[in-house]
């Protein structure tokens, strides 16, 4: 089986420990897993590098950020979607609802659609009113995914059951993944992963 990751940043930094660990415990189950990812840095290049054995194909963002965020940056939207069309993949998993990796994952050809909701944004960890185009944007943007990205899924994981209650307002189909029990179950996989065990530091990295 054929599992790709889409990623809205390829540095080392909060979800990227979540996504890194878990594709290197289903590499160890024999599946294939790969992760398609956005540099924020613009200074970079489009490149493949090999982490801990998995395979991570990078795409650098586009100049400007000082006037808007890279995970709602057009041309990093655009660039997500038309480097993903020709992606063919059992199970595609979205991490975080933000723009510019869901380009990549909406673009690609997928058997199944997961998308991992790690935290609720907007009202949550995105609070107080929006200053300036850069803020506004990034808001307005993924406010919009947030509220619709549960509901477009096959299955929709997350880190808490306050979550998992909001996803059940979108979709009736979810798989409920708690911070440190969590449990991957795509078509195909019977054998549920408790990253917890594998990786006890995963709970460190929120």
């Amino acid at each position: 089986m054929r599992i790709r990751f889409f990623a809205n940043l390829a540095h080392e930094q909060g979800t990227y420990f979540r996504f890194h660990n878990l594709a290197i415990a289903l590499a160890g189950l024999g599946q294939t897993v790969d992760v398609f990812a956005l540099d924020h840095d613009t200074k970079s290049r489009r490149r493949r590098e090999i982490r801990d054995g998995i395979t991570y194909e990078i795409i650098p963002s586009a100049p400007g950020l000082s006037f808007v965020s890279p995970l709602v940056h057009p041309a990093n939207i655009l660039r997500m979607w038309c480097k993903s069309t020709s992606t063919v993949c059992d199970v595609a998993h979205l991490f975080q609802p933000f723009p510019a990796a869901f380009a990549a994952w909406r673009s690609c050809r997928a058997a199944t659609r997961f998308f991992d909701w790690d935290g609720l944004w907007i009202g949550g960890l995105m609070t107080g009113p929006a200053s300036g185009f850069r803020s506004w944007s990034e808001h307005m943007m993924t406010g919009f995914l947030e509220k619709r990205l549960p509901s477009m899924a096959d299955s929709v994981t997350t880190c808490s059951a306050f979550l998992a209650d909001i996803a059940r307002a979108y979709a009736e189909r979810l798989v409920l993944e708690s911070r440190r029990s969590r449990c991957y179950s795509p078509p195909g996989i019977k054998k549920l992963i408790s990253m917890a065990a594998q990786f006890p530091d995963l709970a460190e990295h929120p």
